[in-house]
Parts: C-alpha cells; sequence; structure tokens
C-alpha cells in the first residue's frame, strides 16, 4: 500500500516537467519577439529609404501593417505570456486565447500572404489564374482558422494551481476533439508556400532562357529561395509539434513562425525595393579621383552618381511594367 508521499511524487513529477515545457515556451518566444525588433532596428534605415521616401502604393501600405502589427500583436503575446494576470487560473485568460488566433494567428498570415500574392502576381503579369489561385489558398487558410478555433472546445492550455513564473502562462490550445484536424491550416499555409516556391523558380526559368538576366532577378531568385526555406521549414516544424509533440509543446512553434514570416516577408519587400533603386552608397568628393585639369572627360558628382544607379534602373527595366509599378513604385 502505497504512502501519501509515494502517491505526491508521481504529480510532483508532473508539475515539474509541465513547468520546464511552459518555460521552454516562454523563453523560445522570447528568442522570436528579440529578433523581431532587433531585425526592426536593424533595417529602420532600409525601409525609410525604400518606403517612405518612394511613392506609395498598395504594396507600402500592407507592408507597413505587416511590420508595425506584428510589433503590436507580439507585445500583447507577451503580456499573456510572462503576466500573472492573465494565467489559466484566471477567467482573463479564457477570453484573451479567443484574441490570438483571430487577433494574432489570421493577421500575420494573411497580410504577408497578400503580400506575396502581389509579388507573384506582378511576376506572371496580373495574371488572373495566378491570382485566384494563391487567392483562393489564403481563404482556404482563413476559412479553416475561423472553423478550427470557432468549434467548441477551444480553450487556454490549463496548468496546476501553483504560483511559479512559468505558469504565468496564458496560451489557447485548439479544440480536443477534433484531433490532428487542428493542423489543417497549417498544411494549407505549407501548400500556399510550395506554390509560391514554384511559380518564382517557373518564372524565373523561363527568364534565364529568354537571357534576361541581371541584379534583380538574381534577387527574385535568391529571396525566393530563402524565403521558401526559412518559411517552409519552420510551418513544418510547426505542424510535426501538433501532430506528434506532448500538450505542453504542441503550440510552441506557433508564435516563432509568425514572427518569422513578417521578417522574411518585409525582408524580401525591402530588398527588391533596394535592388531596384540601387545602392545606398552617397558619394562624396573624397570618392573622386583628380587629374591634371583638361586632362579627363566629366566626373562631377551628378554625372558619376548617374552612371552609378544606371545599371540598377536597367536590370528594374528589363522586368515586366508590371512587377516595377507593384513591387518598386517608380517615382
Amino acid at each position: 500500500m502505497s504512502t501519501p508521499a509515494q502517491s505526491a511524487v508521481p504529480d510532483l513529477n508532473a508539475i515539474i516537467t509541465l513547468a520546464q515545457q511552459a518555460q521552454a515556451i516562454q523563453f523560445y518566444f522570447c528568442t522570436a519577439f528579440t529578433l523581431v525588433i532587433y531585425d526592426y532596428l536593424l533595417t529602420l534605415n532600409q525601409e525609410i529609404r525604400t518606403m517612405w521616401k518612394q511613392e506609395k502604393s498598395l504594396v507600402f501600405f500592407l507592408f507597413i501593417l505587416n511590420r508595425y502589427y506584428t510589433i503590436f500583436a507580439l507585445t500583447v503575446v507577451t503580456v499573456g505570456f510572462f503576466s500573472p494576470l492573465l494565467t489559466p487560473s484566471v477567467s482573463m485568460c479564457a477570453r484573451y486565447a479567443q484574441f490570438i488566433p483571430f487577433g494574432v494567428s489570421i493577421p500575420l498570415l494573411l497580410i504577408p500572404g497578400l503580400l506575396m500574392t502581389l509579388r507573384i502576381w506582378a511576376l506572371y503579369e496580373r495574371n488572373k489564374i495566378v491570382l485566384i489561385y494563391l487567392l483562393g489558398l489564403l481563404v482556404s487558410q482563413v476559412a479553416l482558422c475561423f472553423w478550427i478555433y470557432s468549434s467548441p472546445g477551444h480553450q487556454a492550455l490549463t496548468f496546476p494551481d501553483v504560483d511559479i513564473e512559468p505558469f504565468h502562462l496564458c496560451i489557447e490550445i485548439g479544440p480536443p476533439q477534433l484531433g490532428l484536424l487542428t493542423s489543417l491550416y497549417q498544411w494549407t499555409e505549407t501548400l500556399f508556400d510550395v506554390s509560391v516556391f514554384t511559380l518564382t523558380m517557373l518564372r524565373t526559368i523561363k527568364w534565364s532562357r529568354a537571357d534576361r538576366q541581371g541584379t534583380l532577378l538574381q534577387r527574385i531568385v535568391r529571396d525566393g529561395a530563402l524565403y521558401f526555406a526559412v518559411i517552409f521549414t519552420t510551418n513544418l516544424v510547426w505542424v510535426l509539434m501538433i501532430m506528434f509533440a506532448p500538450p505542453g509543446l504542441k503550440y510552441i512553434n506557433g508564435m516563432p513562425t509568425l514572427a518569422l514570416v513578417s521578417i522574411m516577408m518585409n525582408r524580401i519587400t525591402m530588398d527588391l525595393r533596394s535592388t531596384a533603386y540601387g545602392p545606398t552608397t552617397v558619394l562624396t568628393t573624397q570618392d573622386l579621383e583628380f587629374s591634371p585639369r583638361n586632362s579627363v572627360p566629366d566626373t562631377s558628382v551628378t554625372s558619376l552618381t548617374r552612371n552609378w544607379r544606371k545599371p540598377w534602373r536597367e536590370d528594374s527595366t528589363q522586368l515586366t511594367s508590371v512587377l516595377e509599378d507593384t513591387e518598386t513604385s517608380e517615382s
């Protein structure tokens, strides 16, 4: 016959395990949020030069919404991940948990998806079939997310009533009765990423065969491959964690994935514009080589700057005018 002390050991072990899992979620999220802020500070100058100082377009407004709403949404998530006011034992946590899918997950998947759809649509010269296909995948993602998180049983992950820091965590979980169906919209997101990568590669292969190679084309290929590699990997890990991880770790990769999607979309949008507008280097008199008077052609700063930027403009016009209008919004 077991004593009370012996019967309490499994419960204590379970509490320790759950606390370790909760702490892993908190630390992993902190890493992702720190990366978002660091990337923002690192690219603020690029944002000002390529976005704010250029002609405004739909891409500009989607970019700003993606960049700054991500910071706002993850700040709200930080409160839920660390504040004792929103622990699962408090009724407010249940209401907060409903905000996560509709106020964080859906917007942070939909906005970058729209930006990428515009990018591919421009590459295909406003092909309606491409647009309808990609928008259909985005609508499917949103519809699945609404269905999953509107189903009965959606709730916050519960923790033991123990006042320790790791349990100051309010995180939502999908309805248990749906089982593996809760990963459906992540699979749809993965299909969207594969489609984007395939369409990008098909278009760039066509251009390369037509000898339409240049800096801008190389940037599109590089960014497309990098975006796919990062986002596909993180989405796949998210799906596998939902399917096979312990309950306390099933959704650990959710917020980091959303953070990386936002970062990558912001990066490739600004990088494409940087390539089209030319390098950030500003020429000064220190960059000029002087020779005896009347022995050299015109080397004025205006002439040098014009010649410096010319190849970048030519690379831009090598692509379709639709891409230039949609992505670079030349003034």
